[in-house]
């Protein structure tokens, strides 16, 4: 399941932080509780870390689809995205509050979400294993040579994306509140290609179309969670220099 109280990937405000800090941890919830103790792991490895944290968030999703990454637009940042080679997508964090990546790059860490697949898939497994070599060695904690089996692994995320655009902007988020009755058409998969007026989903107010062209982004296939789909579409990385 998604959660079992709250969502923790939008509990990461500085309100909710500073909250849940200042509070005993006997009235935490069971994702409060995880994150009580997330903070403290953080806490103890900035103690450590001379030049700061870099935080990888792995996901996977209920509509499945090639793995991409997601991060906030800072140089540091689109270094690690860049190193991965997999489509990246800018501008989530404009769509939705409270998410782990939103926390990590207000506090100065270098923080990626990658998104390796449906949530069952043995393909997830593997794109988020390469993930983590690629990190490992992208961040100077292994050299190449040391990463027993790296080039392997390291060919099936970039496979899964081939032929995709380097870089997409969000546009859209289709929020979904309790109550909604949303229900994505099924066979739609991320970062499939749709067009304006496009039928994608249902709710308790009729039918759901796409508002303009481009790729459809975790379309929303299971009981919980508030993002029922995202629109992007390509960035030109001439525009991304400047």
């Amino acid at each position: 399941r998604r959660y079992l109280d709250r969502d923790l990937n939008r509990l990461w405000t500085s309100e909710a932080v500073a909250e849940l800090l200042n509070r005993d941890p006997a009235l935490d919830c069971a994702e409060e509780s995880e994150q009580r103790a997330l903070l403290e792991i953080f806490e103890q490895e900035r103690a450590r870390a001379a030049e700061g944290l870099y935080l990888l968030d792995l996901h996977t999703t209920s509509g499945g689809g090639p793995p991409f990454c997601l991060m906030s637009d800072t140089l540091a940042n689109r270094r690690l995205a860049l190193s991965l080679r997999v489509p990246v997508m800018l501008g989530l964090e404009e769509s939705i509050d409270g998410t782990l990546l939103e926390y990590a790059t207000r506090r100065g860490d270098v923080a990626v979400v990658v998104e390796g697949g449906q949530h069952v898939a043995s393909e997830s497994v593997e794109n988020h294993v390469a993930v983590i070599w690629h990190t490992l060695v992208a961040v100077g904690a292994l050299d190449a040579s040391e990463a027993d089996g790296l080039e392997r692994p390291a060919e099936q995320p970039r496979r899964a994306s081939s032929g995709m655009p380097r870089f997409h902007e969000v546009r859209y988020r289709h929020p979904v509140h309790e109550g909604d009755d949303f229900r994505m058409l099924p066979g739609f998969a991320g970062l499939q290609t749709v067009t304006r007026g496009e039928l994608l989903a249902h709710d308790r107010t009729g039918e759901i179309h796409s508002l303009e062209s481009g790729r459809l982004l975790m379309p929303l296939y299971q009981a919980q969670g508030s993002d029922g789909f995202f629109l992007v579409r390509p960035v030109s990385g001439v525009w991304l220099s400047l």
